[in-house]
């Protein structure tokens, strides 16, 4: 549990932008029925839909993982 103005880190991977986009989608096709995992996931937008203040976010491997610095 976090406190309220806590913070939570979110080490995540993610759709990347770019041509590498469109293949992360293709290859989501077969990770969520074999392994139950998206690689298409917007987690930026899904704090936010959850009511975490995004304070940072620090893209690596091309975008493919990011650190998600959020605020509760």
């Amino acid at each position: 549990m976090v406190r309220s103005g806590g913070k939570l880190v979110l080490l995540e991977h993610v759709r990347p932008p770019g041509l590498l986009g469109p293949i992360f989608d293709g290859l989501n096709l077969l990770t969520v029925p074999l392994m139950a995992d998206h690689f298409n996931r917007r987690p930026v937008e899904l704090a936010r839909a959850a009511g975490l203040e995004v304070v940072s976010v620090r893209p690596s491997a091309r975008g493919i993982i990011n650190l998600i610095e959020c605020r509760v």
